[in-house]
């Protein structure tokens, strides 16, 4: 764990000592499972106001499907992001490549905590998107040795394919009492 902050920060920077690292540390996929785990926490406790609302069932079950779904869509881009790099742009990298470099750039969501005191929720939303989209781009510049704007369509037709599929399964879901 003592070599995951120092590679977080050089990612959040688009180095490519990071990059390469993820590629070849298969013990990364855990870590950056952890990333978007703790994220995902820290995204709920920064915009839940846990001081306010106090402990309960309704709160572990919110935390719960916060974290579900971080986890959900990281394994979902992911996938999307590794079929588009490897089988339309022919590129060459690994599924665990794919989701260790993703998940290195989940801590950027981070930054709608910060920023939403400053401006605007949407805009502070935006930034850690479009950081997140940067370092998944150039990550997959660097591992699967795609040109950028071939990168920049993998991450984009990632995001494009997985909200996709969450109104495909809104749909089928809509009717149902869940």
């Amino acid at each position: 764990m003592q070599e995951v902050w120092p590679r977080l920060f050089q990612a959040v920077r688009l180095r490519r000592d990071a990059f390469v690292w993820m590629d070849f540390n298969d013990r990364a996929t855990g870590d950056a499972l952890l990333l978007v785990v703790g994220t995902r926490v820290l995204l709920f406790l920064g915009f839940s106001g846990v001081g306010a609302i106090g402990v309960s069932l309704g709160w572990l079950e919110a935390l719960f499907g916060t974290i579900l779904g971080g986890v959900i869509f990281w394994l979902w881009f992911s996938g999307l992001s590794h079929v588009i790099g490897r089988y339309v742009f022919e590129g060459g990298t690994t599924f665990a490549a794919t989701m260790r470099i993703s998940g290195f750039a989940y801590p950027t969501q981070l930054v709608q905590i910060a920023a939403a005191y400053f401006v605007s929720s949407l805009l502070a939303f935006l930034v850690a998107a479009v950081w997140f989209l940067a370092i998944c781009a150039a990550g997959i510049h660097h591992t699967a040795d795609l040109p950028n704007d071939k990168a920049w369509l993998t991450v984009i037709g990632a995001v494009a394919g997985y909200l996709a599929i969450t109104a495909i399964f809104r749909g089928l879901f809509a009717g149902l009492p869940l």
